[in-house]
């Protein structure tokens, strides 16, 4: 059972005193008024929006206005209702669970009718979400997602040897070997591979990519896949970043080709 705890008081007794209240493994709200000690049940918590691990904060003996939710007596039993003033001047305490057929109850007609408080706030205590529920979700996710495209080596040789045509700078060659990780056709950091496997396609191309150039490109928002390239973060920009985006993309469409 967690402690009640109370981070302000201004008199001696109930009246203006702000009290926290957290449930406990048996999902109630445990609730002191003066001497007293109620609870409140898991559907009178659900009808207020709060559940296990949440804090409700109650500042005691302050007397509500229209449309405030407040923490009452009724014939000896707690409840959490919204104070209601209806155009006749009577005055109710409505559910707020809209989802149930609750009725609302008449304070001016009640027997024994004891407004505790008002609620001021609900507070999350843990945010937690439920390992069930995101392990459904990944794999939903991962069923309804298409597969992977298989890209075969003479597809890889065929692209780089397209996109050589648009290549004109030694770092340029960044772009292809960008959008060729985000295809996993070159591993991540390999830029000794990838130069290796340029040569071998394009040997007389005027313009061969060196690890030292492409390291230098490989900062800001280019270490990122290449669809989260922007062009306010980049090492480049202008027509440059253009250049650098265009050539992805044909690769992009080269690899992809059926």
């Amino acid at each position: 059972m967690n402690d009640i705890q109370t981070i302000q008081s201004k008199t001696s007794d109930t009246n203006g005193e702000i009290v926290m209240y957290q449930p406990d493994e048996t999902i109630r709200l445990e609730v002191r008024l003066g001497e007293d000690t109620v609870w409140l049940t898991q559907q009178q918590m659900a009808d207020l929006g709060i559940s296990h691990g949440d804090i409700l904060m109650v500042e005691m003996g302050r007397w509500p206005q229209d449309g405030d939710t407040v923490l009452a007596y009724v014939n000896d039993e707690v409840t959490v209702k919204s104070y209601f003033i209806a155009s006749d001047g009577s005055h109710w305490l409505v559910p707020n669970n809209e989802k149930k057929n609750y009725k609302a109850i008449s304070i001016d007609k009640a027997e024994k009718v004891n407004i505790g408080g008002v609620v001021v706030a609900t507070f999350k205590r843990s945010v937690r979400a439920s390992y069930r529920k995101c392990e459904e979700v990944v794999k939903r996710t991962l069923e309804t997602e298409e597969p992977e495209p298989e890209i075969s080596e003479q597809k890889v040789g065929y692209a780089i040897r397209s996109v050589a045509t648009i290549v004109n700078t030694k770092r340029q060659w960044y772009a292809v070997y960008g959008m060729m990780v985000n295809y996993n056709v070159i591993s991540e950091g390999d830029y000794e591979g990838f130069c290796e496997r340029v040569r071998q396609e394009v040997p007389n191309h005027q313009n061969l990519p060196t690890v030292a150039e492409l390291q230098r490109v490989a900062v800001m928002s280019f270490v990122k896949p290449v669809r989260q390239w922007t062009v306010d973060y980049a090492p480049v920009t202008g027509k440059r970043f253009k250049d650098y985006k265009n050539i992805a993309l044909q690769t992009e469409k080269l690899l992809l080709e059926k």
